[in-house]
């Protein structure tokens, strides 16, 4: 990891998780954040080296439109899909086959999905699964639990920008703010 976003953890987490093999060791290997956001406000969550974008795009009274940017490697399936399905979460269910003369998956996409009070998402990436969960709406902020391993890396989306912005910086680089993520 990079010496300037040590400081940024939101915990000092281990380099590898052990493998799951019981409920008992997946609590113990596995911790939950949450995080207060308001509408246009991201996390930014790394998974091995994928990384993950969730921002708050809308909040409409009892429901809030989370925007997901990921690769399109990354699974993401609403949780009462699983629970319908009778399937266990920790196993991402397998990816589909592209259709036939469909372009490469290759790239990353955003998955805009509307949540209540509640309800939770799994997005499965590296082999592994993080919980986002909708615990409060209220007023113009909604908190959002994160449940992952513990050397998942979680932050909010500010900090990583402020962290590219003085390195460029640093570096004689210039830049407006929102540049760092793209979006000029």
């Amino acid at each position: 990891m990079d010496a300037r976003f040590e400081s940024l953890a939101v915990s000092s987490r281990p380099q590898k998780a052990p493998p799951m093999t019981t409920p008992h060791q997946r609590s113990q290997d596995r911790s939950q954040l949450v995080l207060g956001r308001r509408q246009g406000e991201r996390l930014h969550l790394t998974v091995d080296q994928e990384e993950i974008l969730v921002e708050v795009s809308v909040i409409m009274g009892s429901q809030v439109r989370l925007s997901i940017t990921a690769d399109r490697a990354v699974q993401i399936v609403r949780a009462e899909l699983v629970e319908r399905a009778g399937t266990d979460p920790m196993n991402p269910p397998a990816p589909r086959a592209p259709k036939e003369g469909a372009p490469n998956p290759i790239g990353h996409s955003t998955l805009s999905l509307g949540r209540r009070e509640g309800e939770k998402l799994y997005i499965y990436a590296a082999q592994r699964m993080v919980v986002i969960s909708i615990a409060r709406i209220k007023g113009p902020q909604v908190r959002i639990g994160i449940e992952a391993e513990r050397d998942v890396q979680i932050l909010r989306a500010e900090l990583v920008e402020r962290a590219w912005i003085d390195a460029l910086e640093e570096e004689g680089d210039p830049i407006e703010p929102g540049d760092a993520l793209g979006n000029k």
